[in-house]
């Protein structure tokens, strides 16, 4: 059996890398209108660190690039590894900015979170948002 010769009361540093667990809507399908919560979830990251949020229109279905929609207003902090913010779905082109171009039967909305700070990203869980109703054609 090897023996390997060491200090036993050495302090050796422990690098705990903060990442992001997870960011995901309240709800998996919603309707124009419909109050949602956007959570983020992660680990090593302190208390009071900012963060941003940006709406986006997943167009990965269809092969197009995604559709920026613009970030959500307000300071964005972590608190105890998790953060929540209250969303009411408008998508009029007042509260977007434009119109949104239909390219299916429906949209899908995703929210891509960035702390800044340690240079992480990540993109939540999608958000089916049926449109078929609202078309006359149909």
């Amino acid at each position: 059996m090897p023996s390997h010769a060491a200090e036993l009361d050495a302090i050796r540093p422990i690098h705990l890398r903060p990442v992001v667990t997870r960011a995901f809507w309240s709800k998996r399908c919603a309707w124009p209108g419909d109050r949602l919560y956007l959570h983020v979830e992660a680990r090593h990251i302190p208390d009071g660190t900012p963060l941003s949020i940006a709406l986006v229109e997943d167009d990965s279905d269809e092969g197009n690039p995604d559709d920026a929609l613009g970030a959500i207003a307000g300071t964005h902090v972590m608190k105890g590894g998790k953060w929540c913010a209250e969303y009411v779905l408008d998508l009029s082109a007042e509260a977007l900015g434009r119109a949104l171009e239909i390219e299916g039967d429906a949209y899908e909305f995703c929210f891509d979170v960035t702390f800044p700070r340690y240079g992480l990203c990540r993109r939540s869980t999608r958000l089916y948002v049926p449109i078929e109703p609202f078309i006359p054609s149909h």
